[in-house]
């Protein structure tokens, strides 16, 4: 019996705005661990570049992500929002949409508005919670 196992690749990826580099990264750097945690890659900072290391199909989805979430900062940043560090739910979405084949990183982050992460869109979201946090 014989293991295969995949080389790992190595993809840097440089951002031009370094600016919105900390919302991109989250507080304590929480966005990048989430992805790591979540593709299995590694991925490491060195100013405006992150190296992405790791098995091959899971890099370049980490590498479509970083760039949907940061094209999705740099799109709010253009329509004169400020640009909020992403949440967690924010980059689950972004790689769940590179996941599933959606589309290319462009169409995440121009949809900056909405993000449909839902398995179901025609279900409506539960608003209960929402309700019972606010005395509504």
């Amino acid at each position: 019996m014989t293991t295969q196992i995949a080389k790992p690749e190595t993809i840097a990826l440089e951002f031009a705005d370094h600016s919105l580099l900390p919302s991109l990264y989250g507080d304590h750097d929480r966005n990048l661990a989430r992805l790591e945690q979540r593709l299995k890659v590694s991925l490491a900072c060195f100013g405006n570049r992150i190296e992405i290391s790791g098995p091959p199909e899971a890099t370049r989805a980490a590498h479509e992500a970083l760039s949907a979430l940061y094209g999705r900062l740099d799109s709010a940043r253009q329509k004169g929002r400020s640009a909020s560090t992403l949440d967690l739910p924010t980059v689950d979405a972004a790689i769940s949409w590179v996941a599933k084949g959606n589309g290319s990183s462009d169409d995440f982050a121009s949809d900056s508005d909405t993000i449909n992460a839902w398995d179901r869109p025609g279900q409506a979201k539960p608003t209960w919670r929402w309700r019972s946090l606010c005395q509504c």
